[in-house]
């Protein structure tokens, strides 16, 4: 299964935004990134632009280039000698105007998904807890961490 995201994206309620919608189209796919841009906003969103090449709004995810495997076993211990970890990226950007009458700089939130090798096999269930979780958190929390950054407070 790869990456194929259902557009369009229903947004979050948020200040200022009522019945967010974000169209996505597939921007590039190269070996270990895939990329959509935002090409299309729905609902009620002022002064918010859809991507363009000098503004642009888009969702990444970045896989590992070369996956790594679960270390040898230490035939004293009987332990791992060490634990290798995959990390994917995954990158939300959005141009964005610093002051009025200037150009737009790409604000960006990123988070990255930095897993022990083999926990995909080893242990899916708490690989699904982890995932479930942040998914929950993300969509229950994000106006709140909208406010925090908003307000400048924790």
């Amino acid at each position: 299964m790869s990456l194929s995201p259902t557009s369009p994206v229903v947004g979050l309620a948020m200040a200022g935004l009522t019945s967010p919608t974000y169209t996505l189209t597939l921007d590039t796919t190269l070996a270990n990134v895939k990329q959509y841009a935002v090409t299309s906003i729905g609902g009620t969103q002022t002064g918010v632009t859809a991507h363009s090449p000098s503004s642009p709004f888009f969702v990444s995810l970045t896989r590992p280039a070369s996956f790594k495997q679960v270390g040898t076993i230490d035939p004293v211990t009987g332990q791992l000698r060490s634990v290798p970890r995959n990390t994917w990226k995954l990158l939300f950007g959005k141009g964005m105007i610093p002051f009025t009458n200037q150009a737009p700089t790409t604000g960006l939130i990123r988070a990255e998904i930095v897993l022990p090798a083999g926990c995909e096999t080893a242990d899916i269930n708490s690989l699904a807890a982890l995932f479930s979780f942040a998914g929950g958190f993300i969509e229950s929390e994000m106006g709140d961490v909208f406010a925090c950054v908003k307000n400048g407070l924790l």
